[in-house]
Order: C-alpha cells, then sequence, then structure tokens
C-alpha cells in the first residue's frame, strides 16, 4: 500500500480501502503472477479489476533457495506458513524486492472510465490482496512466479487440520482399576501457561481475539464458583434455574419441615422420570459433534440443545445421593466435577477440527499437562464401554472422558453465554469466530473468510501435538554458577545427540520436516534458543539470566512435549513453606483436654533449615527467582513469595483450643506443616488408642471384642472432654454399647446429680426401655412422652423422649442439666436449620453422644450438623466448614483435605462394618434382632374395637366353632398390627397409621443410605402391596414383589433384577412363594 502513496491525489486509495470492507470486490482469483477481481460499480453491476506483478527471476529464485536452506529457523517458519522478518531481511541485503516499492511495479486494469492510473475499484482490490498477504505470506510470492513450497519441495505442516474421525480411537485397553482415586486440586492454573503460548493479534479476528478469549476464560470461573458451585436446591430454585422446561405444577409442600429435603428430592426424581431406576445411560454423537440422544432403559431423550439438559442434570443431580444411580450415570457426575475445576482453574483448550467442509471447536482438558492427564486415565479406568458413542459405534474410555468433558462445556456455554458473558462481548455473537468458538460450526465460505480455517488451525496448533517418532529434550547443565542449555533428540531409542546435527545428517526427509518444524515452536518460546540451534551452539546464562528463563519459560517447553534434564541440584530446587511448631502439657490425670496445647510459634523452612518470619522476609527482599542458598537452589517466586508473606502478615496471634487441636491431629494448619514436641506427640497417641475398661459386672450380656472397644472408647471420650459419634452398622450393637457407657458412669457416681436424657424417633422408645431392662437392669429409665406428660418426681437414671417432643417442648428443656445427652439415629438432626435440629442442640449437657449407622447421607454438611451436637464450634462454622472443606473434598476431590479433615475427627467417630474383618469373626451365623414397635392410637382403637366384638361371639360359642373365631381373631388382630388398612382393606394407607410400618421404614432407609440390598418377608399378600407402595411413595424407587400368583417367567425376572441391578435393593417376599429354596445373595 505504501508504493502508491505518490499516485493518489484524489482520495481514491482510502475509498478503494472502504469498498474491500463493505464486500464490494468478490470473485477474487490468483493465477500465477495475476490477480482479478469484480468490485461493485456505482453506473455498472460491476467492473472487472486486475493488477499483474513483476516475477522473479530464475537467478532470485535460486537465491531465495539457498537463503532458506541456510537457516533452520526460516525453513521451520516458512513450514508453518509464517514468513519470518529474518528472510525478508536476507533478502534485502542480496537486492532481491519482495513487495512492490512503487506504483510502476504493478501494471492494474480496470474497465470503469476513471482515468487513474489506481483508480477506487483497482486500490480496493489490491486492498483485498493485502488482506489475503496477511492471511497467507506465500501469497506474496505466488504472486510473483515463486511457489515457495514447490520450490523447497517440502510439505507445510499448518494444514493439517484433523477430521471428525481423527478425534476417536475404537480401542478398550484394558485397566488395572486398583487404587484409582480423583484428586481435582492437583489441575494447575494454566491461564498464563496457556495465553503466552498463543500469538497476539491473529489474522481471522478484527480485534485482538488472545485478550478477548482470556477475559473470557476468566469470566467462565468466575461464573462457575459464583454460580455453579453455589448452587442448592431450594423452594425458588428447587426447579433448576439452568433449565425451563414446559410449564409443570409443583406439588405444594405439605410435610414437615424436616422433610423439605426429601420433598426436594421427590420433586426432581419425578421430573427427570426416574433417573434412580434407569439401568441404561448411553449418550449418542452425530457426525456435527452434537448429542443426537440419551437412551437410558426407560426412555430417549432427544430434545433440541439436549447439552443445556444434560448439564442441567448434572448439576441437580449433586444434590442427591448419587450412589443410588447407575455406573454410567456416577462416571458422567465424576466427569461434570472434572470439567468444572478444568473451567474454574482455565485448563480447557479449544481443539480445532473439520467435517464436510464444515469447521468445529471443542473445548477438552488441556492435556499437555501431566496432573490432567493422570487424572483423565483415572477417570477412563472408571469409564464403561458405552457412556458415549459415535454415529452408534463405541469409542475407547479415554476417548469417552474427553468427549464427555466437551459436551459438558457446551452445556455449561449454553448458560454462560446467556447469563455470564458481559454486554460487550454479546454484541459479538455474530461474528464467524465467536461462532465457531463458543456456538457451532463454520464453513468460512465468505471472502473475507478465505484461508481463517488454516489461521485457526495454526493458531492452536501449539496445544494439540501431533504423535512424534523421536524424543525432544533441553538439557541444561550447571558449572560455577554457569548455564548451559541445548536442544537434543532421540530417534528410536538411541542416543541423545543435538537436534541440528540430526536435521542435517539424516536422510529420512519426514524426520527432517518434523524436526524443522518443531524447531518453529522453540522459536515461539525462546527465539534466542532458535538462534543457538541454527549455529549449532549452546546457549549460556548467568544465574541471574538463568533464573528469569527458569521461572517464566521452562514450564512452556513442557507444554509443547519437550522434555527437561536437569542437573539434580535443579531437580530437588526447595520452595519455602509456614511451619507451625506446637507443644503442650499434661493434665493431672494424664489425659489430653483442650487446655493443654499452650506453645506454638510460627516458622519458614527452606529444605532443612527453619528461618524466623522476619528473617524470611528480610531474605525475600533481597532475593528473586532461583537463589541459592549453600549447596541447594531454592525457587522464590515472586507471586509465592508475596503469597506467603501476605499470609504470614494475616497469621493469627493466637489459636484458640479447637485449632490447636485440630493442627496437632492433622500436622497441618492453614496451609501449614505442623511440628509437635515429643510429650504432645505421646498424649495424641494416647487418644487415637482406645485402651479397654473394664465392663461393668451388673451388665447382663456377653459383650463382643468390638463391642467392648467401642464402650471403651466412649468412656474415654467423656473423661477427656469429648462428644462421641458411634456409626456402626445396623445390627452391631450400638444400643448396647451405649448401655454399657451409662451403667459405667452409674457405678463411677458421675450421674448422681444430672441425669442421662436419650432422644429417638417415638417407633424406638419402646425398643429402648426394654433393652435397658434386658441388659442393665440396675439403671431405671422413664418415657417422657404422650399427650399428658409430665416429668416424675421421682429420679431415673435415664429419661427417654422422642425428637417431636423435643421440638415441642424446647422451653421445658432449656431449663434442665443433663450429664450426658444421647441421640439416636442422629441423622435426624442432619439438616442444621430446621427447628428440630436447632432445639436438639440447644439442649444442655456436658457431654453428648450421636448414634447413627449412615452419619453421613449425601452431604459433608450433614456430618458438620452432627458433628456440631457432639463438639460445638470444632468444626467452625458451616459457612467455614463449606470454604475449608465441603468445596475442597466433594467438589474439588482434594485427597489432601480429605485426609486432614479424617485426621481431625478420627478420635471422635467410631464406624465398624459387619464386613470388617476385625468384626465378622466376631459375629454369629445368623444375628436375630428383636425390635419392639408400639401401636399408634389408630391402631390401638381398632385393635380394642375388634377385640371387644369377638370377646363377645367367642363366648357364645364351644368346641371347634369356638377354636374357628378364635383363629379368626388372632388373624384380625395381626393385620391391625401390621396396618389397619390391612384389616379394613381400603386402598388408602399411610405409614403413620402403623407402628410397624414407622420403624419398617426407618430401618429400610438406614440400609438404602448405607447403600445396601434388603429381603422383607410377609405372611400376607395384602400387607405385601401395601408396603410395596408406601415404600415406594416414601423412597421414589422400584420395589419387587414375588408372591404365588406370579409366573415362574416374571418371578425368574424380579430375581434376575435384584441379584444383578444395583438400581433394585429392596425385595419383598411372600413366606409361601419366597421363604424357601431361593438363593439371594445380594441381601
Amino acid at each position: 500500500m505504501n508504493a502508491l502513496k505518490g499516485v493518489d491525489f484524489t482520495n481514491r486509495i482510502p475509498r478503494g480501502k472502504t469498498y474491500a470492507n463493505s464486500g464490494k470486490v468478490y470473485d477474487i482469483k490468483f493465477e500465477d503472477n495475476y490477480a482479478s477481481s469484480k468490485v461493485s460499480g456505482k453506473y455498472n453491476n460491476y467492473y472487472d479489476t486486475s493488477v499483474l506483478f513483476r516475477t522473479f527471476t530464475e537467478s532470485e529464485k535460486q537465491q531465495i533457495l539457498k537463503i532458506i536452506n541456510s537457516s533452520e529457523s526460516i525453513l521451520s517458519s516458512l513450514l508453518n506458513h509464517e514468513l519470518p522478518v529474518e528472510l525478508y531481511d536476507e533478502l534485502t541485503k542480496e537486492n532481491i524486492q519482495v513487495f512492490p516499492n512503487s506504483a510502476k511495479d504493478l501494471t492494474p486494469f480496470c474497465n470503469c472510465p476513471d482515468y487513474a492510473h489506481i483508480c477506487k475499484h483497482v486500490a480496493a482490490l489490491i486492498h483485498v490482496i493485502t488482506h489475503e498477504v496477511d492471511k497467507d505470506p506465500f501469497n506474496i510470492f505466488k504472486l510473483q512466479g515463486c511457489d515457495l513450497l514447490e520450490l523447497l519441495d517440502y510439505n507445510s505442516t499448518s494444514s493439517n487440520i484433523k477430521n471428525i474421525e481423527d478425534l476417536f480411537s475404537h480401542e478398550h485397553p484394558r485397566y488395572n482399576d486398583e487404587n484409582i482415586s480423583l484428586d481435582f486440586t492437583k489441575i494447575p492454573d494454566l491461564i498464563e501457561l496457556i495465553f503466552t503460548l498463543l500469538n497476539e493479534k491473529p489474522l481471522f479476528y478484527e480485534k485482538d481475539f488472545k485478550s478477548i478469549l482470556k477475559n473470557i476464560y476468566n469470566s467462565m470461573g468466575r461464573f462457575t464458583k459464583k454460580n455453579i458451585d453455589e448452587y442448592t436446591r431450594g423452594l425458588n430454585n428447587s426447579y433448576n434455574p439452568y433449565i425451563h422446561f414446559k410449564k409443570e405444577k409443583i406439588p405444594p409442600f405439605k410435610a414437615d419441615e424436616d422433610e423439605f429435603e426429601e420433598w426436594l428430592e421427590h420433586i426432581f426424581i419425578e421430573r427427570w422420570n426416574k433417573p434412580n431406576q434407569w439401568n441404561d445411560f448411553t449418550i449418542n454423537l452425530n457426525d456435527e459433534y452434537k448429542i443426537d440422544n440419551i437412551e437410558t432403559n426407560t426412555q430417549t431423550f432427544n430434545k433440541k440443545n439436549i447439552e443445556k439438559y444434560l448439564f442441567a442434570f448434572m448439576t441437580e443431580i449433586g444434590e442427591s445421593n448419587i450412589s443410588k444411580f447407575n455406573q454410567n450415570i456416577n462416571v458422567l457426575y465424576d466427569v461434570y466435577q472434572f470439567t468444572l475445576e478444568l473451567i474454574k482453574k482455565h485448563a480447557l483448550i479449544p481443539e480445532f477440527f473439520e467435517n464436510k467442509g464444515t469447521y468445529y471447536i471443542r473445548w477438552i482438558p488441556a492435556v499437555f499437562n501431566n496432573n490432567i492427564m493422570e487424572i483423565i486415565d483415572n477417570l477412563s479406568v472408571l469409564c464403561p464401554e458405552d457412556l458415549i458413542t459415535f454415529n452408534n459405534e463405541k469409542l475407547s474410555q479415554k476417548d469417552q472422558i474427553i468427549t464427555a468433558v466437551s459436551l459438558i462445556v457446551n452445556g455449561f456455554l449454553e448458560y454462560y453465554l446467556l447469563y455470564g458473558a458481559t454486554k460487550t462481548f454479546k454484541r459479538t455473537y455474530d461474528n464467524s469466530i465467536v461462532k465457531l468458538f463458543f456456538f457451532e460450526g463454520q464453513k468460512f465460505d465468505k471472502i473475507k473468510e478465505n484461508n481463517y480455517e488454516n489461521l485457526v488451525n495454526q493458531w492452536l496448533s501449539k496445544f494439540i501435538l501431533n504423535s512424534r517418532d523421536y524424543e525432544l529434550f533441553l538439557v541444561i547443565d550447571e558449572e560455577y554458577a554457569i548455564f548451559n542449555v541445548s536442544v537434543q533428540v532421540r530417534v528410536n531409542d538411541g542416543q541423545i545427540q543435538p537436534v541440528h546435527d540430526v536435521i542435517n545428517n539424516t536422510q529420512d526427509n519426514d524426520l527432517k520436516v518434523q524436526l524443522i518444524s518443531d524447531t518453529y515452536l522453540i522459536n515461539e518460546i525462546f527465539p534466542e534458543l532458535h538462534k543457538s540451534i541454527d549455529i549449532n551452539e549452546n546457549l549460556e546464562f548467568n544465574i541471574d539470566d538463568f533464573s528469569k528463563f527458569f521461572m517464566n519459560t521452562l514450564p512452556l517447553f513442557e507444554i509443547v512435549g519437550i522434555n527437561l534434564i536437569l542437573p539434580k541440584n535443579l531437580q530437588r530446587a526447595f520452595k519455602p513453606k509456614l511451619v507451625l511448631d506446637i507443644g503442650g502439657t499434661k493434665n493431672e490425670k494424664g489425659y489430653l483436654t483442650f487446655k493443654d496445647i499452650t506453645k506454638f510459634n510460627w516458622k519458614i523452612a527452606i529444605g532443612d533449615k527453619k528461618y524466623d518470619v522476619n528473617e524470611f522476609k528480610k531474605l525475600s527482599v533481597t532475593s528473586r527467582g532461583l537463589v541459592k542458598l549453600a549447596n541447594d537452589y531454592v525457587i522464590l517466586d515472586e507471586d509465592d513469595t508475596k503469597s506467603l508473606i501476605k499470609q504470614i502478615d494475616k497469621l493469627p496471634e493466637k489459636l484458640n483450643r479447637h485449632e490447636l487441636l485440630k493442627a496437632t491431629l492433622s500436622g497441618e494448619v492453614n496451609g501449614a506443616e505442623v511440628n509437635v514436641d515429643n510429650e504432645l506427640m505421646e498424649m495424641i497417641t494416647k487418644i487415637k488408642e482406645k485402651d479397654e475398661i473394664k465392663v461393668p459386672k451388673e451388665l447382663n450380656a456377653n459383650l463382643r471384642k468390638y463391642q467392648v472397644t467401642g464402650y471403651s472408647w466412649l468412656v474415654q471420650n467423656i473423661k477427656t472432654g469429648f462428644g462421641s459419634i458411634l456409626a456402626d452398622d445396623m445390627g452391631l450393637g450400638k444400643t448396647l454399647q451405649v448401655l454399657t457407657t451409662i451403667l459405667y458412669l452409674k457405678n463411677e457416681g458421675l450421674i448422681k446429680k444430672s441425669k442421662v436424657l436419650i432422644i429417638a424417633p417415638t417407633s424406638l422408645l419402646t425398643n429402648w426401655q426394654e433393652e435397658i431392662k434386658k441388659f442393665t437392669p440396675t439403671l431405671t429409665s422413664y418415657i417422657y412422652h404422650g399427650q399428658n406428660r409430665v416429668f416424675p418426681e421421682d429420679e431415673y437414671d435415664i429419661y427417654l423422649t422422642s425428637y417431636g417432643v423435643i421440638r415441642r417442648d424446647e422451653e421445658i428443656f432449656e431449663n434442665k442439666r443433663w450429664f450426658l445427652c444421647v441421640v439416636d439415629e442422629a441423622q435426624n438432626i442432619k439438616n442444621p436449620t430446621t427447628k428440630q435440629s436447632r432445639a436438639i442442640k440447644s439442649i444442655k449437657a456436658k457431654h453428648k453422644i450421636a448414634l447413627s449407622g449412615t452419619p453421613v447421607e449425601n452431604r459433608l454438611s450433614e456430618y458438620w450438623s452432627i458433628f456440631d451436637f457432639i463438639n460445638k464450634g470444632y468444626l467452625t462454622s458451616l459457612k467455614k466448614f463449606r470454604r475449608n472443606y465441603i468445596i475442597p473434598i466433594e467438589k474439588e476431590r482434594s485427597s489432601d483435605v480429605l485426609n486432614n479433615f479424617k485426621l481431625i475427627t478420627e478420635p471422635f467417630i467410631l464406624r465398624r462394618l459387619k464386613s470388617d474383618k476385625s468384626v465378622i469373626k466376631d459375629l454369629p451365623d445368623k444375628n436375630t434382632n428383636d425390635i419392639y414397635c408400639n401401636l399408634t392410637t389408630k391402631q390401638s382403637a381398632l385393635y380394642q374395637e375388634v377385640l371387644n366384638s369377638a370377646i363377645d361371639e367367642v363366648e357364645a360359642h364351644e368346641g371347634m366353632k369356638r377354636k374357628g373365631l378364635v383363629l379368626k381373631l388372632i388373624n384380625s388382630l395381626k393385620q391391625i398390627c401390621n396396618h389397619p388398612a390391612h384389616f379394613t382393606k381400603s386402598s388408602k394407607a399411610n405409614i403413620s397409621d402403623s407402628g410397624k410400618m414407622e420403624v419398617l421404614m426407618n430401618m429400610v432407609e438406614n440400609i438404602l443410605e448405607s447403600d445396601e440390598k434388603v429381603l422383607i418377608f410377609t405372611q400376607y399378600v395384602q400387607m405385601g402391596d401395601i408396603m410395596k407402595k408406601l415404600i415406594e411413595d416414601k423412597f421414589n424407587t422400584e420395589v419387587l414383589f414375588l408372591h404365588g400368583s406370579l409366573s415362574r417367567m416374571k418371578r425368574d425376572e424380579l430375581i434376575n433384577k435384584f441379584q444383578n441391578n444395583s438400581q433394585n435393593k429392596i425385595f419383598i417376599l411372600s413366606l409361601k412363594a419366597g421363604g424357601t429354596g431361593l438363593n439371594l445373595t445380594a441381601a
């Protein structure tokens, strides 16, 4: 364009630019040294325009070839479709003119009436030519009769655009599924690395697309943390806010507030058509890289934009107990959580591909990062063969995981672009590049979009590396504080040798092209290193320069697949870390209590050396980057050091007793390593051990070994001032262990003044009292329950009451003091916000015990609520607990935080399973556990009415008639005890009408939450029907029922479902049809 400045006297050149930018130039053709087009005209529809360029001479072509072959850096740039400045400079030195110097170097033509040498129509064509040269620099040589790639006899590596078929492999390798763990906290934040690799202002977008994309990355991360991480079900969003079905009627909430979450779960299960009963779940992908449909065993989802619905489903399912869904859904939910962490850590990369002339972007994990690849490999081990298919063909597990991530991102983008993107960005939604990256495939069939596909592919090519037939190494040596850096290569497991030597000596042309292309990547990252390859000399650094190279540039080489070989002292370079020294002293009884941990001191550790906080601050002022201390190297990253100093400045001058105890137990606090003195370590060991305490002789039972351990542990925690959660499996005798503990407390004289309060579901109160009479007859007990309840004048050792009574009589219990409060079925206080939970937690007791076979039914917040009852304040507030534990464990899958959590809570929770080796050898072949049930008011009234009526009739008869009436009466009373509806043959039945049904529901709930299966036997088919309906209504799950009227084929089908389908956990059997001869090992 500069060549035309001297010939434009009437503003034709700017007017030509306007024509070019407004799309008036079309039908553009390049043939040899001739460019032509049609340009819309004022008087004609169009004018024919052309420009003829001078051509290079043969000697000039040979000189160009010689210059290119003499420089690997120039050659590698050309093979990657980039015209390097070095080539232009070298050609200029040889007086070879690449661009026209003046209008005389061009021969223009236009059939318009304008007399000027360069009219506005020709100027418009020249403007278009300049854009085409910008997009493909080879055009300037082609227009002068020199095809560089043909001249070089090499194939360009920049136009290798993947086809959709290239994305997938159909192999199914066998994986070893042992020790698979998912830890998403290992995903690094990659935003700086990713955007350091991308070139500024790519030519396919008018503005700086790199900075726009970086802003989007950051914005998506913020949106995920704020909107997705914080999603919870509630009245206003129980229907997922990220999805809008056709108008549905939300059934009114009529139950008790403590059942609110169960109601929301019911809504979710019904709205998604019972996903807990799906045996299958397969996503079918089509060749437009869209979900064609999702197949389950009950229906096929084929809505438009189904990715949006899939994302919404995954978002909402996180509020459920995920274990009750099938394996495919469980794995997909793992991938969903993985994807959210990738978004938050800016660790997604765009992958470019085409299909049938349409170009697409899919967002995949940053596969160049080893930590991310390790997670993908672990997810691949868990992945079934049929989670995702492409055109109904199975994919490898690894491809399924990567594809699943991309589909979840597509669903996420539906919401982000609608609710999270800025107004400025929304105004660009019509741009073809924005559509490509965030909306849909593009054909790039407009004139101004010519060659966009190659430009986009080239821009993104650094992220998706093609497989190499060799290994590249960046070798670093150090001698006398001088660092030598070289690029070397190993081919076919041979010796490592300089890459320059291989390029110049190899006879393998493909290998040569691959290596030359890779040197282009090196030039992009660190041009000085590329120049050293050209002249075949190592690059030398002093420690100051190498420090910058080490901190800022080395990570980029790993991204593009170049291995690092470092000297040993650099491999083990230390980073500063915060440490806390803690000490304590025993109390007079030799026990550890909160008050005994008293001494602590913050320090900074670098390798084996510890620095005072102020010393480190001085060091950080004088030193930055890679620093040598003694014989070791220390990495003092500026950002990390600032962050550490900021953390130091926020360190508390005092730590409360909870924080000190947690730090002592876990060996970590606020990211700092904790060191404890010998005396404190001895006490920590003591609290973790469960010393056996002698069982009271008044106990009317023989405790098994594990029960003695549990009883001793409860006593020990009471002595040390801690609460306890006894979380043994159902049937292992939690009640007996607690009663033994209370008996010990009585013998020690500890419950003389203040007594024991036991809170249990109403249906279990009688059972508790019967157990007390049976096992600890020396303990006195009183049930505080019923309409006319009052506290007795006489004192009792144990007072039994229900959750409902505590809630209703909260003011009465506020004035009472208890030595010990025991909460049975403590999962009933899992929701910390309910009135019931608040009432229970307001009880004033010196010591507290919670009993639950399922302390964590779904979320850690439930565990926090129970723990907040036994050791208030120990796990901080729920808000802090969510930030410090729930999000890292449940969403980020942090193994470090999970381990920390286990360590700080381990002394206060004891859980044994029936399957534990130490337990199972103690158990009998069959464990019979009788549960006592009360009749409800409705049952009692009906029972008495039938009994009174039948007695008169029985007394009026004798002999066989009388015996028959007695048997009929017994059968009627049994039916009433089962459920009033069983006797009355009513079609309406409620759980609350039957004491037996209430107890059964409580047992089934525990079994389901333990992810186990259950067999329920009944004498009556009608009662089986009642149980089936009530259980299905309450738990929203399919209940199998085998009875005599079923065909053999139907019976076999039910048995097979129970044995082999993880979703079918409840099996009711009539005694006649299923009492003998069946082998049901799944329960």
